[in-house]
């Protein structure tokens, strides 16, 4: 827990316990751990989340990436040209 999430609860803690009796004071202290207890479950997935997003690849490995398709993609193609040449030139020379 922050400490400005932990300063919340105990102001909200002062202000609800100046005029209530130990009934509603223990009432209050149960709300009060459930949700430090959803809060802290808060943070825990969004800690998760930040480490999961630093082990994304950033903008510039995509785009060297890209170039590198682009660079197969240009040799297959000209690979295929090649192929297909050689299949027309072997089909119309007479065996």
């Amino acid at each position: 827990m922050t400490l400005r999430s932990t300063c919340l609860v105990l102001s909200v803690t002062r202000t609800y316990n100046r005029n209530m009796s130990n009934s509603d004071d223990n009432y209050v202290g149960v709300l009060l751990e459930q949700i430090r207890d959803e809060i802290k479950a808060v943070h825990e997935e969004v800690g998760g989340m930040r480490e999961e997003l630093a082990n994304v690849p950033k903008r510039e490995e995509f785009n060297e990436l890209k170039d590198d398709m682009k660079v197969v993609k240009a040799g297959h193609v000209r690979t295929l040209k090649d192929i297909l040449a050689e299949q027309r030139a072997s089909a119309e020379t007479p065996k």
